[in-house]
């Protein structure tokens, strides 16, 4: 398992992994911020995958949807 925070814009970037399957999950987020509950599964291919995004809207009324 590894572990890492993001920088000022929320980019957090791993390198040298292994093609496979992986789980991605937030733990915590920012004191103005609503922390992600998604599990994100992510698949690592051979020449196939470069980044992996997750972009997240909050709504005025707290709740928010993810597109990745």
């Amino acid at each position: 398992m590894q572990e890492d925070v993001s920088d000022g814009s929320g980019i957090v970037e791993f390198t040298k992994l292994p093609d496979g399957f992986y789980l991605i999950q937030e733990t915590a987020a920012p004191r103005s911020h609503k922390p992600l509950d998604k599990l994100y599964m992510v698949e690592l291919r051979p020449g196939k995958t470069d980044s992996f995004k997750v972009y997240a809207v909050e709504y005025k009324d707290g709740s928010y949807y993810t597109v990745s």
